[in-house]
C-alpha cells in the first residue's frame, strides 16, 4: 500500500505539468507544460523505488524506522531535484538495512 502511495505522489509531481498564472489569477493561455522529469530524475526515481522494496523486505530490521525516516529525505532531495544528494540517502538506507 505504501508503495502505492509514494509511487502515486510521485506520478503526480513528476507526469503532470506546470501551468502559469498571470498575475490576475487566470491562466496564461501562451505557456506550455513545463515537464521536470530529466534522466538523472529518473534514474533517481528508479533507485529510490529499488530503495523503497528493499524497505518493505526488511520490515523487521533494528533499524527500519531509521531506514524510512532517511529514505523519505531521499524521497525529498530527488523531487527537489537534488539526486546525488538523494542517492546518498539511499546508499545509507542500504547501509542501514543491510548491516542490522
Amino acid at each position: 500500500m505504501r508503495n502505492l502511495i509514494i509511487s502515486a505522489t510521485l506520478a503526480i509531481v513528476f507526469g503532470f505539468g506546470v501551468t502559469s498564472f498571470a498575475a490576475n489569477g487566470k491562466a496564461d493561455t501562451d505557456a506550455t507544460p513545463v515537464h521536470a522529469t530529466t534522466t538523472s530524475q529518473t534514474s533517481c526515481l528508479a533507485v529510490g523505488s529499488q530503495v523503497n522494496a528493499l524497505i518493505d523486505e526488511h520490515l523487521a530490521s533494528s533499524n527500519i524506522s531509521a531506514a524510512r525516516a532517511t529514505f523519505q529525505l531521499g524521497v525529498s532531495e530527488c523531487v527537489g531535484g537534488h539526486q546525488t544528494d538523494a542517492k546518498k540517502y539511499y546508499t545509507s538506507v542500504v547501509a542501514l538495512l543491510t548491516n542490522s
